[in-house]
């Protein structure tokens, strides 16, 4: 991983692929595109500082482990606009069940889906 790493600025992507920011242990934001619809594939962020993710609307999918290991996050918000409320349900029930048990997330981390204001 690369150790200098704490902050990212997605504009335009259409995956984070497995492992990518595996092991960046000072990473502790990240901000994903609105303008595309993109996934986050496995381990993607296994071992980073995140305490906050924000994932919008144009996340189409999030692996079950992409935050493997991410001791410090306390907070997942699964963004959604008129057309994506059923999608971002899905996903925020899906991380919550996922994260426990295979991301070895705190039972204390907020996981919720939010309607996103402009």
């Amino acid at each position: 991983g690369n150790y200098q790493l704490s902050a990212i600025k997605f504009t335009r992507v259409s995956k984070i692929s497995k492992g990518a920011f595996r092991d960046c242990y000072n990473l502790e934001f990240v901000e994903f595109p609105t303008a595309c619809n993109f996934s986050i594939e496995s381990k993607a962020f296994k071992h980073t500082a995140l305490k906050k993710v924000v994932l919008p609307p144009t996340v189409t999918a999030v692996a079950k482990d992409a935050f493997l290991d991410c001791a410090e996050l306390r907070e997942i918000v699964v963004q959604y606009d008129k057309n994506t409320e059923k999608r971002a349900a899905k996903l925020a029930k899906k991380i919550k069940r996922e994260s426990i048990i295979r991301m070895k997330i705190s039972k204390n981390t907020l996981i919720q889906a939010l309607y996103m204001t402009q």
